[in-house]
């Protein structure tokens, strides 16, 4: 899956982060296009450290926030990929998760981890947490970005 990433990164077949992810993981752009907009309102520099959101004005800044933070526990890009649990595992660095490329691949894979486990919703809020109350919460929010982006 990371080489079909990796070539599209290369020749650029996909002018926009959602599109490309969607092509190397088969989860539809449209649900991709929704959890960046719950997770961080499509901020390709959000953070979250301790619970507490950050939002950057530039990537550089965003480095440099990530450099001082000592806790690997921290959530980074529009799609909010935890790096303790993700970043290290899919072979990325702090940085890296920065580019709004490979944060929708990292989204769009830990998507696809869960979807081949649990039924459609629930895979949803896994994304987000495995706390049952926070999943359902969670899971509607997508569905009402979801929802909101399809009308006219």
């Amino acid at each position: 899956m990371w080489w079909t990433f990796a070539v599209a990164m290369l020749f650029h077949l996909s002018p926009d982060p959602f599109t490309q992810a969607s092509q190397a993981t088969q989860i539809p752009p449209q649900l991709l296009v929704a959890i960046s907009r719950v997770e961080s309102t499509h901020h390709p520099w959000a953070l979250n450290i301790g619970g507490k959101p950050v939002y950057a004005k530039t990537r550089d800044e965003a480095e440099r926030i990530l450099q001082e933070v000592e806790d690997n526990n921290v959530d980074i890009g529009h799609m909010q990929v935890n790096y303790r649990i993700w970043g290290e595992y899919l072979g990325l660095s702090k940085t890296q998760l920065l580019d709004p490329y490979t944060n929708a691949w990292a989204g769009a894979v830990i998507l696809r981890f869960y979807l081949s486990q649990y039924p459609f919703w629930e895979a949803i809020g896994r994304y987000h947490s495995p706390n049952s109350n926070r999943r359902i919460e969670y899971a509607w929010r997508v569905y009402q970005a979801i929802m909101q982006s399809s009308r006219p």
